[in-house]
């Protein structure tokens, strides 16, 4: 979970990144609000990033386990350079998890 303070406010604010509210509880749908935070995240300074992480977002971020969503926030804050690297191969990445979702990202 991140924190953010607020702009206008400078309260801390707690922005969820898990499974906690993706799902609405009434209608068991993927949390519009959640997959939109999400979809905007995954626009990068590199188009070749977007090419990749756009379409996952859209089709496949519903389904991700609690550790996959933890997983791939944690490498949406790494910096765009360093998430290419490590999707193109020229980076290693940190272990088996974090390269078995990127691989999933890359098949979507």
């Amino acid at each position: 979970m991140r924190v953010e303070k607020s702009k206008a406010s400078g309260e801390d604010r707690s922005m969820e990144s898990t499974a906690d509210g993706l799902l609405d509880p009434q209608s068991s749908t993927p949390n519009p609000a959640v997959l939109k935070r999400m979809q905007w995240r995954c626009r990068r300074g590199l188009l070749e990033l977007d090419i990749f992480l756009q379409p996952f977002v859209a089709r496949h971020y519903a389904t991700l386990s609690e550790a996959e969503l933890r997983i791939f926030d944690a490498l949406l804050d790494l910096p765009d350079n360093t998430l290419w690297d490590m999707m193109s191969g020229r980076q290693a990445v940190g272990d088996a998890a974090q390269s078995a979702l990127l691989e999933k990202i890359k098949s979507a």
